[in-house]
């Protein structure tokens, strides 16, 4: 009869606690998601102000040539 308990003590506990370790594994995994995220933002803020990317034109010294007619 002690034995009977104690099995289902056993198993109630073993449930319970199994089911609150899902439940702070999820939250964990939901906060390091989080987390990620933000460090992606982060990082792309970093790459913007450290190195911007900046395009330059050529600009041609004489662009505008005058033609020359013989007459």
């Amino acid at each position: 009869m002690a034995n009977q308990r104690l099995n289902k003590l056993t198993n109630f506990l073993t449930e319970h606690f199994t089911a609150l370790a899902l439940e702070v594994f999820g939250e964990v995994q939901s906060i390091v998601e989080s987390y990620d995220e933000e460090n992606k933002r982060l990082r792309s803020m970093l790459r913007t102000v450290i190195g911007p990317e900046i395009k330059l034109h050529m600009i041609d010294a004489n662009p505008y040539v005058k033609a020359t007619t013989s007459t």
